[in-house]
């Protein structure tokens, strides 16, 4: 089943220069980077009333955002009791060692995004995420380290350093 959505925002100070993706995906959080994306490309989405097909656009303060589209039911992660070795938490970061054999999402059961619903405290912050996200993906053999941001901002500054390659995830 389908529903039409009709989403606007405005681009707030602390998202000038942000990509409008990035921007999209803190206005809009019940929606992944990469579905926003797509409806970026697919040309569902008008900045300061024109239509937009590039995802790199850079955000300036005030800009006007609407996004108009049609969306299939998303399957819906549910909180899971899986354990999770917490290395560090604060109210906008986590970190966790993950262990081989368990994958980070992009499954509806037994995924860190399942354990993260049901072990993690929700950020106290005003840009608190509605669910804490990943900034990063380790396979599912892979074992490691992996960050999480609870706020739009420790994931948008987390994201710019691995973009920049000021941070890595090895």
């Amino acid at each position: 089943m389908s529903q039409q959505i009709e989403l606007s925002a405005v681009v707030a100070e602390h998202q000038v220069g942000q990509r409008l993706d990035q921007a999209l995906a803190e206005m809009f959080q019940d929606y992944s980077r990469s579905r926003l994306k797509e409806w970026i490309l697919a040309g569902f989405v008008t900045l300061n009333g024109k239509v937009t097909v590039k995802a790199r656009e850079k955000m300036q303060f005030g800009d006007q955002v609407v996004l108009n589209a049609e969306v299939e039911e998303e399957v819906r992660y549910l909180p899971q009791d899986i354990a999770l070795d917490i290395i560090y938490e604060d109210d906008d970061i986590l970190v966790i060692n993950k262990p081989a054999g368990i994958i980070v999402s992009g499954n509806q059961f037994r995924t860190v995004e399942n354990a993260l619903l049901h072990n993690i405290s929700r950020s106290k912050e005003k840009d608190a995420l509605r669910k804490p996200r990943a900034v990063h993906r380790l396979d599912s053999p892979t074992s490691g380290l992996l960050l999480v941001a609870k706020t739009a901002l420790a994931h948008l500054k987390l994201s710019q350093q691995f973009e920049a390659k000021t941070i890595s995830n090895y």
